[in-house]
């Protein structure tokens, strides 16, 4: 295994409808300064795990 601390962008928005398949959320991204996405913690999909 290989690891290192890096440094990058979070944000954190708001998205969603407010409908019962699409509730309103605050989900967190995490970008390279570049501007690549890495990743995206959304809470809705959370709770399909």
């Amino acid at each position: 295994m290989n690891a290192k601390v890096i440094q990058v962008i979070e944000t954190s928005s708001t998205t969603g409808t407010g409908k019962p398949d699409d509730p309103v959320r605050t989900i967190t991204q995490y970008w390279r300064f570049n501007g690549k996405l890495l990743f995206t913690a959304d809470p809705a999909c959370e709770s399909l795990n």
